[in-house]
């Protein structure tokens, strides 16, 4: 869609708080009336894309209890680090890091409940969990982003599942 690859164009360039919907609509050769037929605003745009492209990278391991398998999003985010720094910079850093923390909470959310209805036990994690793995793996991928040689995916993946299984196991237990 001319819309979405007008959006990434100016994020490869710009920080997401200097992107204004006018300047999307120009690049993609529309009107505004296109624009709003499809999103309510730029964050909605973006919400739409996190849901598109970044959510389905965050995976089930059906046998980690705590875990999900994030290498394809760490490989994703340093093919794309323009895009990803683009969310991460400038005074709108706060509102797009929480956007996309929301985002994947969500998907973790949606993952260990079915995880807990397939369990015969019926176990649930804390109830801190979804959201502790989505800031862990948000301030994972931010760091990635801060670094000139940035771990490979599967090292990220590993550090990740490290922090994560490490503190959840031990709040399971307790």
């Amino acid at each position: 869609m001319a819309l979405t690859a007008a959006f990434f164009g100016l994020m490869s360039r710009r920080a997401y708080g200097q992107i204004r919907v006018s300047d999307i609509v120009r690049k993609a050769g529309v009107g505004r009336a296109t624009f709003y037929g499809h999103f309510s605003s730029k964050d909605d745009l973006l919400r739409s894309e996190l849901d598109r492209i970044v959510l389905p990278m965050v995976i089930e391991l059906p046998n980690e209890p705590f875990l999900v398998e994030c290498t394809p999003l760490f490989a994703h985010v340093q093919r794309a680090r323009a895009v990803y720094r683009s969310l991460t910079a400038g005074p709108s850093r706060s509102a797009t890091e929480r956007m996309v923390q929301d985002a994947l909470e969500v998907r973790v959310s949606a993952i260990f409940t079915q995880r807990r209805a397939e369990r015969a036990d019926g176990a649930a994690l804390p109830a801190f969990a979804a959201r502790f793995v989505a800031s862990t793996l948000l301030t994972l991928i931010a760091w990635s982003l801060e670094q000139a040689d940035p771990p490979a995916p599967a090292e990220l993946q590993q550090t990740f599942q490290a922090l994560v299984g490490g503190a959840l196991g031990s709040s399971a237990k307790s």
